[in-house]
């Protein structure tokens, strides 16, 4: 094919003739074309990959634990259903926020600041907890966690009502 196109140029010129004239090679761009995407390509692939490691790598590495709480059932004060449970929670600061990671429980995180009687002072969900998915909450912008220093896991029925339903079934202090 390339050949048919060179001679028909040749033919165009006036007084030319396909022996007579020296035509530049004609080139395929096909081939160059092809490995400048291979090339794109492979840079786009390394170009996320390292942006995955990045992110991956920075995830983890400004995260300081804190505090850590075991938190107990208080049959005297607490709901019975809470008898047989029991959590971990660890607080975790990260760049200028809070989280609570918890290895288990099953209903509703809380964070807690007395008064000074000791009462609870101010009551903060922080959400509902699944015991087949233990995992994090991250603490509203402002709370600061050495006032409101108390978790509590309570049972929460699904009401409508967003204030603690007072059936706490595990409660412990950040250390």
């Amino acid at each position: 094919m390339w050949d048919a196109i060179a001679a028909e140029v040749a033919t165009d010129r006036p007084g030319s003739t396909p022996a007579s004239d020296t035509i530049a090679n004609v080139v395929p761009l096909a081939p160059r074309r092809l490995r400048a995407m291979r090339l794109l390509s492979a840079a786009a692939v390394l170009l996320i990959a390292m942006g995955v490691g990045v992110a991956l790598l920075s995830s983890g590495a400004n995260r300081t634990r804190i505090a850590g709480a075991e938190l107990a059932f208080d049959a005297d004060a607490f709901d019975p259903a809470g008898a047989s449970t029991a959590a971990t929670v660890s607080l975790v600061e990260i760049g200028d926020g809070y989280e609570i990671e918890f290895d288990s429980a099953d209903l509703e995180l809380w964070l807690i600041s007395l008064d000074a009687d000791g009462a609870p002072a101010d009551v903060v969900s922080l959400g509902v907890v699944d015991a087949d998915e233990p995992g994090r909450h991250s603490l509203p912008a402002g709370l600061d966690p050495e006032v409101h220093f108390v978790v509590d896991i309570s049972i929460e029925p699904r009401d409508g009502d967003e204030l603690h339903s007072g059936r706490s079934i595990l409660r412990g202090a950040l250390a």
